[in-house]
C-alpha cells in the first residue's frame, strides 16, 4: 500500500512538474508572440484613406472616382483591369469599389479574394443582379458589399454612403 502511495506521489509531482512546464511555455510563447505583433505594427503601416476605384468602362470608372472623391475629399486611384489594380493596391487604399465583371473574362472576385483582410471592399454591378452575386461576394472574404452601378442619385448616394461606412470602418 505504502509504495502504491509513492507511485502516486512521485506520479502527482511529475504532472505537476510538467504543468508548470507547459505554463512556462505558454507564457514565452505569449510574450513573444506579443513581441511580434509590436514588432510588425510598428514596421507596417496602416492603410492609407484612399479608395481604388477598379472599372473597365472609362466612362463609368471617372464617374464613380469623381463623385467618391467629390463627395468625401480623399484621394481616389483609378484601374480598368485587375492587373492595374494589382499595381495601385500596392497604395494600400483601405477600400476597393470594383465592377464584378471586368471584360476580357475578367471578374474581380480573384483580386478581392487575394486582397490584404485589411483592406475593405464593395462589388458594384450593372449587369448582374446584386442578389445573385451575394455568393460570390462571400467567397471574397470578409468585408464585401455588392451595389448596383451608379445610375440615378439614389443609388450614387447609396455608393457614397457604403464608401464612407468602410472608410470609417478600416480606420
Amino acid at each position: 500500500m505504502i509504495a502504491a502511495q509513492d507511485g502516486l506521489a512521485l506520479a502527482l509531482g511529475f504532472l505537476g512538474a510538467s504543468t508548470q512546464a507547459v505554463v512556462a511555455s505558454t507564457a514565452r510563447l505569449r510574450s513573444e508572440v506579443e513581441r511580434c505583433v509590436a514588432r510588425d505594427s510598428a514596421t507596417c503601416p496602416p492603410p492609407a484613406r484612399i479608395v481604388l476605384v477598379v472599372h473597365d468602362e472609362p466612362s463609368t470608372l471617372w464617374a464613380l472616382a469623381s463623385s467618391i472623391a467629390t463627395a468625401l475629399g480623399v484621394p481616389v486611384l483609378s484601374a480598368e483591369t485587375i492587373a492595374e489594380a494589382r499595381v495601385q493596391m500596392r497604395q494600400r487604399p483601405a477600400v476597393i469599389v470594383s465592377d464584378y465583371h471586368l471584360g476580357a473574362g475578367e471578374t474581380c472576385a480573384a483580386l478581392l479574394r487575394d486582397r490584404p483582410a485589411w483592406m475593405r471592399a464593395l462589388i458594384v454591378t450593372g449587369r448582374t443582379d446584386p442578389e445573385a452575386l451575394a455568393s460570390i461576394a462571400a467567397g471574397c472574404g470578409a468585408n464585401v458589399r455588392v451595389l448596383s452601378t451608379p445610375v440615378t442619385e439614389e443609388e450614387r448616394a447609396t455608393l457614397i454612403t457604403s464608401v464612407r461606412r468602410e472608410l470609417a470602418a478600416s480606420a
